[in-house]
């Protein structure tokens, strides 16, 4: 009988450390899984971030261009017309990019 109780005392302490153990784990294993979903969620914040800055720089050089070229005036437009350059196809430029940069400030 002495043994039967010093088995089954054995199996109880065991199966403590086991379910001890596994909850360890487990509550490990969803700390990591919060932890990575935050670095996603924090990479995805940063990309989004960096391609706004990144596009705002390309937008404000576009404009600098777009407004030397104007201010240029009509003789570098004869001078890049006689180069082939499409005096429609600059106007549809310059009012495609004033009408982005009028959207975005909206």
């Amino acid at each position: 009988m002495r043994a039967l109780i010093r088995e089954y005392l054995f199996v109880s302490l065991f199966r403590a450390c086991a379910e001890s153990l596994a909850s360890e784990n487990a509550s490990r294993l969803a700390a990591m899984q919060r932890a990575e979903k935050n670095i996603d969620e924090l990479l995805e914040d940063l990309t989004g971030t960096f391609h706004r800055l990144r596009q705002s720089g390309i937008d404000e050089e576009l404009f600098d261009v777009i407004s030397g070229f104007e201010a240029l005036g009509s003789d570098y437009t004869i001078e890049l017309l006689g180069k082939g350059i499409d005096s429609n196809e600059y106007r549809r430029l310059v009012n495609n990019i004033t009408t982005a940069r009028v959207s975005r400030t909206e």
